[in-house]
């Protein structure tokens, strides 16, 4: 069993090696010196079980966000593709969740700073703990 934070702390963990830095929650600003950096959080889930006992379908993103003028797509889908492979060496994380399976990805960019962000969503099934 696993809480929410235990999780977001898992995947910081897996995927740390890639980034400068790795924020285990959402953040309305970073710093452009962290750049290239990622924030993991959960965007939802669906928990079904009773009296404590609860098997949950959940989404979890990480959000990469990275500074390159030259070829930023580029760069964000190298840095995509380092956390995926990651997360795949160990999907449990260690025995944290049951699986953790890319559902989506998205792109942001600011043509004023040259920056972007590529979301990566991902399906997780956990026991609750929370």
């Amino acid at each position: 069993m696993a809480t929410r934070k235990q999780i977001r702390e898992a995947v910081k963990s897996r995927i740390s090696s890639a980034f400068t830095a790795v924020y285990s929650s959402w953040r309305s600003q970073v710093d452009p010196r962290d750049f290239p950096c990622a924030m993991v959080y959960f965007e939802g889930g669906q928990p079904e079980g009773v009296h404590g006992n609860y098997e949950t379908e959940a989404l979890i993103t990480i959000e990469i966000w990275e500074q390159d003028a030259s070829s930023l797509d580029d760069a964000l889908d190298l840095l995509g593709n380092q956390t995926k492979a990651l997360i795949e060496q160990d999907d449990t994380l260690a025995g944290v969740i049951d699986g953790m399976v890319l559902n989506n990805f998205d792109y942001d960019r600011d043509p004023d700073s040259f920056a972007g962000a590529l979301t990566l969503t991902f399906n997780v099934t956990y026991h609750d703990e929370d």
